[in-house]
């Protein structure tokens, strides 16, 4: 029960696997599989003012990004706060369209004022896996590596680091 609370990345950073169930444990993770398959077409759009809509609004970043429509199912903000800017979520008709749309990201860079970023929609333990994988990148980076995190994996200089 306490698993379902802290998550599979918590147990493996105190390395208490043999005090957990094994049924526990694959409970968790099978629930963490069905939560990226439901994401993976998700983009979310971070920075951008809030309008009337978030179908407004993503027709906004679309028209930034020099569509005329874009290829998207659904649209959302997340998050009750609405003092501060929500992040919006894309959710494409498709793979492809969601990597063309990721390649125009250098575009946002160029308008100036408030920076909108592209990101992966992913869950907290993803969010929690990177953030314990980043110190590493941003030590690789500053001796002089290549280095960045994708896919759930630390890539220095075009090599999985372990």
């Amino acid at each position: 029960m306490e698993l379902a609370k802290t998550g599979w990345v918590d147990v493996v950073k105190r390395n208490t696997r043999k005090e957990l169930k094994d049924e526990n444990i694959v409970n968790t993770t099978l629930e963490e599989e069905k939560m990226r398959q439901a994401r993976r077409l998700n983009v979310r759009v971070t920075g951008l003012k809030e309008g009337a809509s978030p179908d407004e609004d993503a027709q906004t970043l679309g028209k930034m990004l020099g569509y005329e429509t874009l290829p998207i199912t659904k649209t959302w903000r997340v998050g009750r706060d609405t003092t501060r800017k929500r992040a919006l979520v894309l959710q494409f008709k498709d793979s492809e369209s969601r990597i063309v749309f990721f390649k125009k990201r250098p575009i946002l860079r160029g308008l100036g004022g408030d920076p909108i970023y592209l990101d992966e929609d992913l869950t907290k333990m993803q969010i929690e896996h990177r953030k314990t994988c980043m110190p590493r990148v941003i030590q690789a980076r500053k001796e002089g590596h290549r280095a960045f995190y994708r896919d759930g994996r630390v890539i220095i200089n075009d090599r999985a680091a372990n």
